[in-house]
């Protein structure tokens, strides 16, 4: 393991990420006053060029984007598999997941911000009936919740997500927290069956992060919105911790109010990260990830880290990107912009 497993992946994702955007990009971005200079400026990156060639600026509704975006993501996901080996595919195999939750998530999105599911999907289709059980048929032609629920009746999400049809008028967020708390589950419990030695450690620390993390904005969202009692919290959350101790899990999910809530998170492991209005849980759940993916690659270069930072990398600039277009509709001046992609 190290430099001989690595070598090959790890130059390919370093050549992969000179076309990550950097902080000039995103404030060139705030900048554009027009969907068509945004497009104009993705046409001119390494990175989106052959995606945004052929696009048609009438179609760029945010549901449409995330869908370009998303096969641009897929594309890069594909490149790094063909360069992985055995051991190395094992682990691509289990992150899958984690685009099949964006598409799912880009569905609900789109449903909510009330929107018919339009999607052509049949360029991912060969990869996904090799690695998935989401029928991307059935999904790309729905037009409301229970119809996207149906969709996904036989994949692994489906009684996830079934659990929320007792919940008061579930948010969009309620349903991504579901799928994250699905997926972080799956991957924690399944990470030692394909990892080891230093690349196990790795992928235990970025994800027993996010478990943590993860588990406490349900629980804050729930003290806050919803008012469970314990037994209904429990039965949503996951049920491992890793810098949060059980004894600590277990006082939050009790906390008999927000106040109380913050009080006992100021005397966990994360209580260094100052949890209040303008800091959000979100917030410092997206800091600690970046952290982390910047301190593992540069720790260990030859290594799993090398993979997971570029596809979280990735992620982001997604999000960011979609950010960025929002920022352009709402006309918002450069400044309050930048802050919004960067948040």
């Amino acid at each position: 393991m190290g430099l001989l497993e690595y070598s090959a992946i790890t130059t390919k994702i370093r050549a992969m990420s000179s076309s990550l955007f950097t902080d000039e990009d995103y404030r060139n971005l705030a900048s554009l006053e027009t969907i068509p200079e945004f497009v104009d400026y993705l046409r001119r990156s390494r990175g989106y060029n052959d995606t945004y060639s052929n696009l048609d600026t009438e179609d760029l509704h945010r549901g449409y984007l995330e869908k370009v975006l998303s096969k641009d993501r897929y594309e890069d996901f594909a490149r790094i598999y063909r360069f992985a080996n055995v051991r190395q595919r094992k682990y691509m195999d289990l992150y899958f997941m984690r685009i099949e939750v964006s598409f799912i998530k880009t569905c609900h999105r789109m449903l909510f911000d009330g929107q018919k599911i339009n999607l052509n999907l049949e360029e991912f289709s060969d990869f996904f009936d090799k690695h998935s059980d989401v029928n991307l048929s059935a999904l790309s032609s729905v037009s409301s919740l229970n119809e996207l629920h149906e969709a996904l009746r036989g994949s692994k999400y489906y009684e996830s997500l079934k659990k929320l049809q007792d919940f008061p008028a579930p948010t969009l967020f309620d349903y991504e927290t579901r799928l994250d708390l699905f997926y972080f589950t799956t991957m924690w419990k399944n990470r030692t069956k394909c990892l080891k030695g230093k690349d196990l450690k790795i992928i235990t620390e970025v994800y027993g992060t996010r478990i943590d993390m993860v588990n406490m904005q349900w629980i804050y969202r729930t003290k806050k919105y919803h008012y469970l009692s314990p037994p209904q919290i429990y039965s949503f959350i996951i049920p491992f911790t890793y810098k949060l101790k059980h004894s600590e899990l277990t006082a939050l999910v009790e906390a008999g109010s927000v106040e109380e809530f913050i009080s006992i998170y100021k005397t966990t492991f994360y209580k260094d990260y100052n949890f209040n209005e303008q800091m959000s849980l979100e917030d410092i759940h997206r800091n600690i990830q970046l952290r982390l993916a910047k301190t593992s690659t540069r720790k260990y270069p030859y290594s799993i880290a090398s993979i997971n930072s570029y596809l979280y990398n990735k992620e982001i600039e997604v999000r960011r990107l979609v950010r960025a277009l929002e920022c352009i509709r709402y006309k918002l001046n450069p400044a309050e912009s930048y802050e919004i992609i960067m948040k």
